[in-house]
């Protein structure tokens, strides 16, 4: 095993010498033979914790940090403090530190019971909050083990240390799709429909098994290969299995659905609107709606125009109210709708990405592309050059769309689009029915305002 020059992270404990390494994938000691050779220099707590392992596949020790919580291995912030070659379970050696976060971190380590190297995410050390969290997303990715996907980041192994949760995941070493856009500032078109692709293959085996991701973003898209657009939707801390009248207001500020902020009921297709805030981003090379907007919803009225009625009269909480004179406000201010639209916003001439980002950020999640229907738009499926776009022809048609259910006279909607501040009522897609007006009555609601991501 080559040696790691660079062994400790700076401010924090440095790695004692002493290491048993075994070369091969499997081969493994027992407690006994570390304690004959380590003992002397082992902490009482090791002498003990060792022997809670049937096999050593790995052992290097550390110092503990002095004036440090949990005997010295946790920061003040209750998160581990790694140190660079050491053992985690007698078995993983850590290698980088990837990235943290408030839950936890998550460190590249070399497993040396497969000799594969892997990503480990560690939560903080035990709390209520934390061990929700964790077996929550532990649940949710042991589903989905079992489906056939590749686009879904695999999780190999959970164990616990020295108070902490662990994930045993798959390695994506490409970055995730923010860091792209951090380095090309835009991304092409052809390039992002590559993304799309691969993101809504997950998308389409999430909504099979009823999950909700709930905070897709940049982010937590990783890369696998960026030529054929390979990537691997990870993160699922947030995610819920959907169920009937769940509401909920928690996710990434920018990439929430609006049915979460006007306290409609959250389905699979919450994360087709975070997909269409994806591509706009990408292609514009910022975000579509900023995090620090604080008024949401009014600015989404800006870009989109105004909800359809049914959606403005299902509305328990009056978040958005039109006056006598026409006037629209959304949480007491005063906004135009269609004022800023989307096509500007955009800037790209391309008709077919304009009407899939359009079909993806409809107001009413029933009328949002459902992910196999996003795979069979004609923007995903075509690789001829794209054509331009017409002024106007996005916002008002749904032609353009082959996946996009014929149009029929079954029932008429009052839909206000952004360049078009007037009331367009036309037939709806067959099978898509109006938000009820009673969709409050009988129903629990579920509010954790405190997990919405800065």
């Amino acid at each position: 095993m080559a040696e790691n020059k660079d062994t400790s992270v700076p401010g924090q404990a440095s790695p004692m010498d002493e290491t048993i390494v075994f070369a091969e994938a499997g081969i493994c000691c027992t407690p006994a033979d570390v304690l004959v050779k380590f003992q002397e220099k082992m902490t009482e707590f090791e002498c003990d914790e060792i022997l809670t392992y049937k096999w050593i596949y790995y052992f290097k020790m550390r110092s503990a940090t002095e004036g440090a919580s949990n005997i010295g291995y946790d920061d003040e912030n209750n998160h581990y403090i790694p140190v660079m070659d050491e053992h985690l379970a007698y078995r993983y050696q850590v290698l980088k530190v990837l990235g943290k976060g408030g839950y936890g971190q998550v460190l590249q380590c070399l497993d040396h019971k497969t000799k594969q190297q892997v990503a480990l995410k560690m939560f903080k050390h035990d709390s209520s909050i934390v061990h929700n969290t964790y077996n929550s997303e532990r649940e949710i990715l042991n589903v989905l083990k079992s489906v056939d996907s590749n686009n879904i980041i695999r999780l190999l192994q959970t164990f616990r240390f020295r108070g902490h949760y662990n994930m045993v995941l798959e390695l994506v070493l490409g970055g995730n799709l923010k860091e792209e856009l951090s380095i090309t500032c835009k991304v092409d078109l052809p390039k992002i429909r590559l993304y799309m692709r691969s993101i809504l293959r997950a998308l389409v085996k999430l909504k099979r098994e009823a999950i909700i991701h709930g905070d897709l973003k940049l982010e937590n898209i990783l890369v696998k290969d960026h030529d054929t657009g390979d990537v691997r939707l990870a993160d699922f801390g947030l995610s819920v299995r959907e169920r009937l009248h769940f509401f909920t207001h928690r996710g990434t500020k920018g990439y929430m659905a609006p049915e979460m902020y006007l306290y409609l009921p959250v389905t699979c297709s919450v994360d087709m609107w975070s997909l269409g805030c994806i591509a706009a981003e990408l292609a514009m090379g910022k975000r579509l709606f900023r995090k620090k907007q604080i008024f949401h919803v009014g600015r989404i009225i800006q870009v989109l125009g105004l909800p359809p009625m049914n959606i403005i009269t299902a509305l328990k909480v009056k978040i958005i109210r039109i006056d006598d004179e026409g006037g629209v406000y959304s949480n007491g201010k005063k906004t135009t709708p269609g004022s800023d639209p989307l096509d500007k916003l955009l800037g790209i001439e391309n008709i077919h990405f304009l009407h899939f980002v359009k079909r993806c950020l409809e107001w009413d999640p029933i009328r949002r592309l459902t992910p196999q229907q996003a795979l069979d738009h004609q923007w995903i499926r075509d690789t001829s050059p794209d054509p331009a776009v017409e002024p106007q022809s996005v916002v008002t048609s749904s032609s353009l769309d082959p996946a996009a259910p014929a149009p029929s006279d079954a029932h008429e909607t009052t839909y206000l689009t952004p360049g078009n501040c007037g009331t367009i009522s036309g037939p709806s897609d067959p099978g898509t029915r109006p938000v009820a007006t009673g969709v409050h009555q009988h129903m629990e609601v579920v509010h954790d305002c405190s997990r919405v991501k800065l």
